[in-house]
């Protein structure tokens, strides 16, 4: 008899910590949720001010630019971790959804895909031949600049749609219908 009681006291014991385990897990959802609500609206309404010179890797050269030549007043900026295969993959996505949204919106933006790598020549042997060398790359050794303007959640978050230079809508469209619609909407509205 006290086998049993004790079976049955065990079984009551993992019943309850699946409960709080399906609990916390759904509370946690909800938070995440709502974190990344908060960082989204944090980042609507601010600007990104870039370095005044850049490196641009067209057709396998790399040549140095200033930021004005980059001056349309719709730009998507989307920056790119060189180090990650997933990362530049996301680009490659990226790259694509724009050929489709440049098909249906009236004022076609102007395209930053800035990639980030302290090493570049990383980059060039690892990553740059997925990618299709007619599409103008920037390159920069270290995004700290954006640090300074305080934009939490970088990590999470690193395509923008700009109109005047102000971030106006947060996040990659590619595979995403309705934040691709939410771009489409915003260009198409300016």
């Amino acid at each position: 008899m006290n086998t049993s009681f004790f079976f049955k006291k065990v079984s009551m014991v993992l019943f309850l910590s699946l409960l709080i385990i399906v609990y916390l897990t759904l509370s946690c959802k909800n938070n995440n949720s709502i974190n990344k609500e908060n960082i989204i609206k944090n980042f609507i309404g601010k600007t990104i001010d870039l370095p005044d010179s850049l490196l641009l890797l067209k057709n396998n050269k790399i040549d140095t630019i200033n930021i004005d030549r980059y001056n349309s007043d719709i730009q998507i900026i989307s920056f790119i971790d060189g180090r990650c295969k997933v990362c530049v993959n996301k680009l490659l996505s990226l790259i694509e959804a724009k050929r489709r949204l440049n098909k249906e919106v009236t004022n076609v933006p102007e395209y930053l895909f800035i990639v980030y790598s302290e090493n570049y020549n990383y980059f060039m042997e690892k990553f740059y031949p997925l990618l299709n060398h007619s599409q103008p790359i920037l390159l920069l050794s270290d995004i700290s600049f954006l640090e300074q303007k305080q934009l939490p959640g970088l990590g999470s978050y690193k395509t923008f749609l700009t109109i005047n230079d102000t971030i106006r809508v947060v996040g990659n469209p590619s595979g995403n219908k309705e934040l691709t619609n939410l771009y489409k909407k915003v260009i198409n509205k300016h």
